[in-house]
């Protein structure tokens, strides 16, 4: 998958495909599966995306890439998978387990499946304390424009140019963004 990856930083999205179904063929695994998963839902290949998860155990980021996938083809199954992961978080949460860990998944639940910016950039903000992967990137760049806050906008887009990430599609949000 780092040859994949590589491609999508790059922007190469067809030679990330391929690289990412030649990973899978020879060795396949969640972490690849997805990674393949976000690059085809970001390339509005919702079906496509599903297939790749349909192997998948139903961890809290495969439900989230279903739903989304569901959501993104009009497929009304994407509802009782956000209550699903809904009802775990909120079990975490009753045990009194940091929800921290799972930063992530929460903050793309609420950004695509919630319709919440604003808890998304709180849990996006969260998350990128933690990792600093691309994903981590525009989820905060994506969340804080979203939320409607401009100074917290403005310093992920500063952040991420400290960071020094060379990643073609973060640089194309920057630039959406700051126009």
């Amino acid at each position: 998958s780092l040859l994949a990856e590589s491609e999508e930083r790059a922007g190469r999205d067809d030679a990330a495909d391929e690289a990412y179904r030649r990973s899978l063929a020879d060795a396949p695994d969640g972490y690849t599966a997805l990674a393949y998963a976000d690059q085809l839902l970001r390339r509005n290949r919702a079906s496509a995306a599903l297939e790749v998860l349909r192997h998948q155990p139903d961890s809290d980021s495969v439900l989230l890439r279903r739903a989304q996938a569901l959501r993104l083809m009009g497929d009304a199954a994407w509802q009782p998978l956000v209550r699903d992961l809904e009802a775990r978080f909120a079990a975490i949460a009753a045990r009194g387990e940091g929800l921290d860990a799972h930063a992530r998944e929460r903050a793309l639940m609420a950004l695509w499946l919630q319709g919440q910016p604003a808890a998304a950039w709180k849990a996006a903000r969260t998350n990128l304390a933690l990792q600093k992967e691309p994903l981590d990137w525009w989820l905060a760049l994506q969340t804080s424009e979203q939320s409607g806050d401009a100074a917290a906008h403005q310093a992920v887009r500063q952040a991420l140019q400290q960071a020094g990430l060379q990643d073609l599609r973060l640089a194309r949000w920057q630039t959406r963004g700051a126009q």
